[in-house]
């Protein structure tokens, strides 16, 4: 398939995993696990997940510079909550081929093809907060015992899973599910644990798209002072802010390129990258389009445009608490 950014394959959508992978990888071994991991297989089929809610100490801005302003920023390290996607039974975390990076913020990508089941084992492992958490879906199929909502005396089991106890969920990917979708924490203290970390994506391709040479998952959100017990708000990329310390995508000119953005919070977002426009769903070009909280925009082309550019949420005061990073196309 060949495609230039004039001819973009947008899907907008409002919108972990028992693949086997061993430890270390080459990176032409990685890049291959990660087709696999992605493949849609000869028909619709089930995609089982292990998936445990767990705490982990996280740095904000790690290495305490905007590398963008070439100035230094104050680092926060705060007691996350976080989606790992492991092994069968919990034993391990996977490595993060197919998944994501799997290191805390945001949880892994969870992949599906219409006709299949998201089949989630999940396990609660919060022994620093000793809530209850879940996992809710958007943009597939479930019944309310699926559902992940706590509801009062409404509640079914799977909507308030306590500390050290279990729940499977399982989510029907239907014909019409095509996108990127969220998933979060929708127990009692929603609004806490989802700001502090649990949430996640959900990919659902076409059966018949081929898989990209490249594909990049961010989340734009942000961190208030009273979720991180910090001095000022932080406007934060998969967990981290300022260009130095949020993800700096990678791909080189001819490849195909998939981008995954999604938001969660209070906050409207945009998505823009320097040098790039795209055809929406519309088929109009789009350089910067809105993205309401729980929405997602799928993006995939076929990259033109070497050099060093910035991407980032166009929101000014989001960009100057940090919402970009460096995107780096080699020739």
């Amino acid at each position: 398939m060949s495609l230039s950014r004039r001819d973009l394959l947008c899907r907008l959508g409002t919108g972990s995993v028992a693949i086997a992978a061993g430890g270390g990888v080459t990176r032409a071994a990685g890049q291959a696990q990660a087709h696999a991991a992605q493949a849609p297989g000869a028909g619709p089929t089930v995609r089982e997940y292990w998936v445990a809610a767990r705490n982990v100490r996280w740095k904000i801005v790690p290495t305490g510079l905007d590398a963008w302003k070439d100035k230094k920023v104050k680092n926060i390290t705060y007691d996350a909550l976080a989606y790992v996607a492991c092994t069968p039974n919990w034993e391990q975390p996977l490595p993060p081929v197919g998944v994501g990076d799997n290191v805390g913020i945001p949880g892994p990508v969870l992949r599906g093809y219409p006709g299949d089941t998201l089949r989630v084992h999940f396990r609660n492992e919060d022994k620093k907060y000793n809530m209850p958490h879940t996992m809710h879906p958007h943009g597939v199929g479930y019944t309310p015992d699926h559902d992940g909502t706590y509801m009062g005396r409404s509640t079914r089991p799977s909507g308030a899973v306590g500390v050290g106890q279990t729940w499977t969920y399982e989510w029907d990917v239907r014909d019409d599910a095509i996108g990127v979708w969220p998933y979060h924490d929708h127990g009692p203290m929603e609004m806490m644990s989802t700001n502090l970390g649990l949430f996640g994506a959900i990919v659902v391709r076409p059966r018949e798209e081929p898989v990209p040479d490249v594909e990049h998952t961010i989340y734009f959100h942000m961190y208030m002072p009273t979720d991180i017990k910090a001095r000022k708000a932080f406007s934060a990329i998969n967990g981290r802010a300022y260009a130095g310390n949020t993800p700096s995508p990678a791909a080189r000119v001819g490849q195909d390129v998939a981008w995954n953005v999604l938001t969660l919070g209070n906050e409207l977002h945009t998505f823009h990258i320097h040098g790039h426009r795209w055809k929406d769903a519309a088929g109009a070009f789009s350089d910067a389009p809105d993205l309401s909280p729980s929405q997602g925009i799928r993006v995939r082309y076929r990259e033109d445009a070497p050099g060093r550019w910035l991407y980032h949420c166009h929101v000014m005061s989001h960009m100057e608490q940090g919402m970009l990073g460096f995107y780096d196309v080699s020739p």
